[in-house]
This record gives C-alpha cells, structure tokens and sequence, in this order.
C-alpha cells in the first residue's frame, strides 16, 4: 500500500478552496461552516490531487494556522504510535514549512494547545517577542529538519520538504528540499524575486504595515493564483501545484 503523509499549515490544507469569482467575506466566512463543502473540496486539494497521481491514500497532518512546532508535534504523535508492520507500507512524506513567527502553547484552562501569532496579538508580542529572534528559530528549525531527514531514513521512508511562501536559509544543504529551497508562493507566480516582507500575520491579514502588502502575494493576487479575500491558493492553483510537485518527486536525487 503506498501512502502518502501531508504536514503544513492552510496551504497545504487547502483553506480558501471553497472561494467563489465574486463571494463577498461574508459568504466566505460563512462557507468554512458547510461540511458538505468541506468534503467536496478536500478531493481538490493538491496534496488529494498529488495523492491520486501517485496511486496513494493521504494521510493529512497538516492544519490551518498551524506553526512548525505544531506540524513537529503532530508528526511526533502520528509517527512514533505506529505498529512496526505499518512501516512495511511505502510511505511519502510532503511537509509545508511555514512562517517561525508562529508557535503553539499549552492552555491550562481549555486543556488544548493553541496557536500563537508572533506580531499579531500584542498581549503575546509583549510577553514572547523578547525571547524570540527569527534567526535563532531558523537555525533550531535546521537541526528539526536534519533529524526528520534521519529518522525517515532509517524507516526507509521518502521525505520532501518545501518552503510555503518564504525562503529560509537553513543551516545545512537539504537535497530533499524541494525547487532548492524556493517558496511555494513564488514558484506558483514563477518569481525569481524574495518577498518584501516575511510572512507574519494570519487568517484574513497578510499586510505588515498599514497600506503595503508583501509584493509577491500582491502578484498572486494580480494573477488570480490566490483568492481576494485570503490570500489562499485557488482550485486552479491547487491542480498547477500537484503537477509541479510530481515533477520535483519524480526527480532523481
């Protein structure tokens, strides 16, 4: 049986899919409560779309607003609860790396883990943002990403990585790194360009100062590869993205 896992945050989840040419943020919000919906576009998600090129079942870890330390934990728990048997299936690994100014916590009173966004919750930025440095989160997100890469391979599993939409420079040379370390967001635009400005906010924002935006998302935008309201990869963007990841999978390394 071949398997393939997805890790990520909501582009790799398929948020936005169910946005319609001309849904106001009403009707869009309103959408995410529909379950029939909800179904009926997780079939269109490129990881379900990459899945079915590759004759795979998708196990999907990935979530929504979802931080690298959340995918890290989740991984942790899917991974190490497996039968040994299970390891005999073939298994794929694709894995969204997505913005270091996000976390997770502990909530003591909901007995859950949330999610915490640096730069978007001053209460949070006061507390946290003296102990956070993007660098330092980078370079502990490298040495995450190395041990992945050894476990993976001693369980004799394929592993990818990919940068959702920004480029880090990691500490090491990952051949597994997919477009060579090339973000998402720029690979579906076909921008040799880095972004403006690193990816910060969540949900509906993707601005960092009160008029600009980020000039990559902005061209996303123009191109019609991302949704108005967002930011979130189309349906069509979602099928050019399955095809550019079989293509980058089948490649030899």
């Amino acid at each position: 049986m071949k398997i393939l896992i997805s890790l990520g945050c909501s582009w790799t989840n398929g948020r936005g899919l169910q946005y319609e040419n001309s849904m106001s943020k009403e009707e869009y919000i309103k959408s995410f409560e529909d379950e029939v919906l909800r179904i009926k576009f997780e079939k269109l998600t490129f990881r379900q779309l990459l899945s079915d090129k590759l004759n795979a079942e998708n196990i999907n870890l990935s979530e929504s607003g979802s931080s690298n330390q959340r995918q890290i934990r989740k991984a942790k728990e899917f991974f190490l609860n497996q039968k040994n048997k299970w390891f005999n299936n073939e298994i794929i690994v694709i894995w969204g790396l997505t913005s270091v100014y996000r976390n997770e916590i502990w909530n003591i009173d909901t007995q859950q883990y949330e999610n915490i966004f640096y730069k978007d919750n001053t209460e949070i930025d006061n507390v946290l943002i003296k102990y956070f440095d993007m660098n330092k989160e980078i370079k502990n997100l490298s040495y995450e990403i190395k041990l992945w890469n050894e476990y993976f391979k001693i369980k004799n599993i394929k592993n990818y990585w990919y940068n959702t939409f920004n480029y880090h420079k990691y500490n090491f040379d990952f051949d597994n790194l997919l477009w060579n370390g090339k973000d998402l967001l720029s690979i579906l635009i076909n921008s040799n360009d880095s972004n403006d400005y690193y990816h910060k906010s969540v949900g509906l924002r993707w601005k960092h100062a009160p008029i600009e935006m980020d000039k990559n998302i902005l061209k996303a935008l123009e191109l019609k590869k991302v949704n108005p309201i967002s930011k979130h990869p189309t349906k069509e963007s979602h099928v050019i993205i399955a095809d550019m990841m079989e293509k980058e999978l089948l490649k030899e390394r």
